[in-house]
């Protein structure tokens, strides 16, 4: 089985990410650069439902012959990084100190992916809400970090 993962994000997750980096400068107070004047489009998704899609798909291995098949692990729903930034300032209740820059060369202004295929082969699952997940990512955070 090959997944896919689309923009992972939560508690524990990789540092160099955009929501860890993005809350870390606005508890630390340093200037955050935004590509592309934060118009970037993204697949978020929330670690909790990636461990589900895996446990799920985990339980319903293939009956085909040759047995492969490749997922899409998303929210299949992308949101603007703009809109990603606000949803961490409301929830730190601080301002990113942002300075907006242009695209970078090479930079994919946006993702997004189809689950189709896996809820064919597990059925729906339930979806964090951005806003949700990224309430539970700075209650880590402030904890984990003693802020």
């Amino acid at each position: 089985i090959g997944l896919r993962f689309f923009s992972v994000y939560g508690p524990f997750g990789r540092p160099d990410m955009a929501l860890f980096k993005i809350t870390k400068s606005i508890y630390t107070k340093k200037q955050f650069e935004v590509f592309n004047f934060g118009k970037h489009e993204r697949d978020f998704t929330y670690i909790d439902d990636c461990t589900e899609y895996i446990r799920n798909i985990y339980r319903k291995p293939s009956k085909n012959k040759i047995p492969y098949q490749i997922f899409n692990i998303a929210s299949s729903s992308p949101k603007k990084l703009k809109y990603f930034i606000n949803l961490i300032e409301n929830e730190t209740k601080l301002k990113l100190k942002s300075k907006f820059i242009p695209k970078q060369k090479g930079d994919v202004e946006k993702t997004h992916a189809s689950t189709q295929t896996i809820k064919k082969v597990i059925g729906k699952i339930k979806i964090t809400d951005i806003a949700k997940g990224i309430k539970s990512f700075v209650e880590w955070y402030k904890s984990y970090y003693k802020i």
